[in-house]
């Protein structure tokens, strides 16, 4: 566990998600061989979004976010935290 990283995602409210953009970065993480994990889920009245990945991967992830979605603002979180995520 110690060499992955887990990333926080966030988009501005006002962003507008096209279908295109989502089948950018997917279309670019599943070209890589090490799993990737993206986890979609409901608190707080929000969606939320964390990627998961292994270390030698965090600059590609990166990338691939920042080339889909310009405005996102991605967040390096310790792999602790995504444990301790409350029971929804």
């Amino acid at each position: 566990m110690a060499e992955s990283v887990v990333y926080n995602l966030k988009l501005p409210r006002n962003t507008e998600i096209t279908p295109d953009a989502a089948l950018t970065f997917l279309s670019s993480i599943l070209s890589t061989k090490s799993p990737i994990s993206l986890i979609i889920f409901l608190a707080s009245k929000q969606i939320n979004f964390k990627i998961v990945c292994h270390k030698s991967q965090s600059d590609f992830v990166e990338s691939s976010l920042f080339s889909a979605y310009p405005t996102i603002t991605v967040e390096k979180l310790n792999i602790r935290s995504l444990c301790s995520l409350r029971k929804i």
